[in-house]
């Protein structure tokens, strides 16, 4: 049998050894890889909707642009003329993909009392048509 002779027994032993120290390198690499980032899962925020007063909207850009960088914002991408892949594009206007680097970081953000006054002039300026958020990262 393979593991009655003594060559054979080290050789597995080495195998063994070399997957268990492999199995542990990849086990320290996800853990240090998890610290590096910040507290929690990202999120993206997508938002459709259409500016109806440029002017006014960009006295909310003003305020709420800050404070979104503030609190992490990544503007992933954004445009008034999203290719549809399927199906129908209900929406008017554009699309924004922003990301943050938790829920909590976006909901501080967007609960907070300097946003809540920004976005009463967005509401006079813009119609959003759709706010979505979708939790995740690939891996």
């Amino acid at each position: 049998m393979f593991f009655e002779n003594e060559s054979n027994q080290q050789i597995l032993w080495i195998l063994v050894i070399y997957f268990l120290g492999m199995a542990t390198a990849y086990v320290f690499y996800r853990f240090k890889k998890a610290q590096s980032r910040p507290s929690g899962q990202p999120v993206y925020a997508v938002f459709c909707g259409e500016i109806n007063d440029p002017i006014v909207f960009r006295e909310y850009q003003k305020i709420a642009i800050p404070l979104a960088e503030a609190a992490g914002l990544e503007v992933v991408a954004s445009t008034d003329k999203p290719i549809v892949l399927e199906g129908e594009w209900p929406f008017k206007g554009s699309i924004a993909i922003e990301r943050f680097s938790s829920i909590q970081a976006l909901n501080q953000y967007r609960h907070s009392p300097e946003y809540q006054r920004a976005m009463a002039i967005r509401d006079q300026s813009a119609t959003v048509e759709c706010a979505i958020v979708v939790q995740g990262e690939l891996e």
